[in-house]
């Protein structure tokens, strides 16, 4: 059903016939054969601080970060969250990249709680946590790309 919403309302194709392109350089001369650089779609420009950074938060665990710095990504992350401007959003948006952005925080959420939970109970290994981390993780990053391939498919 998402697939279809973006295509609503308008009649005109999607994109120029080939031969009818052309990029409009700042003399003023064409380009025949091109297509200008399309602007950022709503959706894009409202998700794209978000989107980084869960990006930035997947590339540390990457590298390792302990508890504190996870945290502290998090609360980044909230930050970029906070600011969507869901509003502003249409439904193909909120249906299908933002639900993913929004479903991607909310795995790195639980993992950071289930770390929490270990972190505070004396006798908690991590090496036994690790596994349940790992997996939240993955699921959060697969939820991730999932989001950054639909904002680039527009």
């Amino acid at each position: 059903m998402a697939l279809a919403l973006p295509a609503c309302g308008s009649q005109a194709p999607a994109s120029p016939e080939p031969s009818a392109a052309r990029t409009t350089l700042s003399s003023g001369e064409t380009i025949p054969g091109t297509q200008p650089t399309a602007a950022p779609t709503a959706c894009a420009r409202g998700l794209t601080g978000l989107v980084e950074q869960l990006e930035h938060l997947r590339r540390s665990l990457v590298i390792g970060v302990s508890y504190e710095q996870y945290v502290s990504e998090l609360g980044t992350v909230r930050r970029s969250y906070e600011r969507v401007p869901v509003g502003k959003l249409d439904l193909a948006c909120v249906s299908g990249p933002a639900t993913s952005a929004e479903e991607s925080f909310d795995g790195y959420l639980a993992a950071a709680n289930d770390w929490g939970d270990c972190v505070s109970q004396s006798g908690c290994e991590t090496a036994s946590l690790e596994p349940k981390l790992q997996r939240r993780w993955l699921v959060a990053a697969k939820l991730l790309a999932e989001a950054r391939r639909a904002l680039e498919s527009g």
